[in-house]
């Protein structure tokens, strides 16, 4: 009988690994096992998959598992397993679960039946509250999803579910919108569908875009934002569909296509943006990039205007060598600033001001930063930062 005793024992620390006061994961089963330990004692499964190099995976590990708080929540409620998803089962899992990005963070029925999900690390507050939207039938995400394609949801909870499914990149997240917005008419006018469709739906046609762009100042009202916050939503998203077009061809006449058939105004703009980023990102070459700014500098037959130009340096400014900066911080001195600058001047300051920086005239750099921080206009968040690095 002893040693009856003593195998049992055995057994059950080898199935239950303790992490001193942490989260206690299964350890020794299978897959099918684990889902029969579920059912036995009725409670869901936690699942975590790994990849054994993944920095965020080993920071849940250390971080987040190990307080005592996350523990007692996830040791109480569910059966915990942590899995690296490629060795063993782990790759055949990986396929079924749809599992493409570490860690993912699942959860199970009982049953064996998947419910909710979630991506990337988390800090112990978060953690603990995606456990517990585990456990509700109206915040699971499979379970939302469900509802979602049968069109069981009210539009507040189809929004707050295409944000999470947006997040994680769901593949079913087009076709679903897709039906949900046939026969809706009031997109433009009710601030939860204008949400839902601007930020979350990823498959508007050129003519919902185009619907978008012409009724901007009705949908900057319905939602409560400025035509500052709502012009570069709106160009990203008319630059997302000609950037696909262009990489389906290669030929930037498709590229302009799109822009033309949507916005006509934003084309020679869309067309320098283009230029830039190929330079930039796809032929990793900083000196045509810089040769293409210094021609935007002085074009005044298709001026893209300081605060573009500014951006393009600014938004890039890792891509660049310090030979680049010399020369950009020459052409920005010799720029006039002209009628559609009326107000963005600061942005000129700020690029001269970065270049300065770059090339080491920290005199010209501090009244650069005195100049753009007395700008009427500029933002308090640039504010703040000229404030603290240069003791404003």
């Amino acid at each position: 009988m002893k040693k009856l005793a003593s195998l049992t024992l055995f057994s059950f620390f080898s199935i239950i690994c303790f992490a001193g006061d942490g989260i206690a994961f299964v350890q020794g089963l299978k897959w099918e096992a684990i889902k029969a330990k579920a059912r036995k004692e009725n409670k869901m499964i936690f699942f975590d998959g790994y990849a054994s190099w993944c920095g965020p995976c080993k920071y849940m590990e250390k971080e987040i598992y190990t307080q005592k708080e996350s523990a007692a929540f996830y040791n109480s409620k569910f059966i915990n397993v942590k899995m690296d998803m490629e060795i063993g089962e782990g790759p055949a899992l990986a396929e079924e679960f749809g599992i493409d990005s570490y860690p993912t963070l699942l959860f199970f029925t009982p049953q064996g039946k998947l419910v909710h999900k979630s991506i990337g690390a988390l800090e112990a507050g978060e953690f603990i509250q995606l456990g517990k939207d585990a456990l509700n039938p109206n915040k699971q995400y499979f379970t939302l999803m469900g509802k979602a394609t049968r069109m069981e949801l009210s539009d507040q909870q189809m929004h707050d579910w295409a944000a999470t499914a947006a997040g994680m990149e769901e593949k079913n997240l087009g076709d679903i919108l897709s039906k949900y917005f046939k026969g809706k008419s009031n997109i433009l006018t009710s601030k939860t569908l204008a949400e839902t469709f601007l930020l979350y739906y990823p498959d508007k046609t050129n003519e919902e875009v185009k619907n978008l762009v012409a009724n901007k100042k009705t949908l900057a009202t319905t939602l409560g934002w400025s035509a500052e916050d709502l012009e570069p939503l709106l160009y990203s998203i008319m630059f997302r569909k000609a950037a696909k077009a262009y990489s389906n061809t290669e030929i930037k006449d498709s590229f302009v296509a799109v822009f033309r058939s949507i916005d006509p105004a934003s084309v020679e703009y869309a067309k320098k943006d283009l230029d830039i980023r190929i330079a930039l990102l796809a032929q990793e070459d900083p000196s045509q990039a810089t040769q293409l700014l210094s021609g935007y500098l002085t074009d005044t037959e298709n001026p893209a205007g300081i605060k573009a130009i500014a951006g393009w340096i600014l938004d890039f400014a890792m891509k660049y060598t310090d030979e680049n900066f010399v020369t950009l911080a020459a052409s920005l001195s010799q720029y006039t600033l002209k009628s559609q600058d009326k107000g963005f001047e600061y942005w000129l300051y700020l690029a001269e001001l970065l270049c300065a920086e770059k090339t080491g005239d920290t005199a010209k750099a501090k009244t650069l930063a005195v100049k753009a921080f007395g700008h009427a206009s500029l933002p308090d968040e640039y504010k703040k930062i000229l404030k603290e690095k240069y003791n404003l």
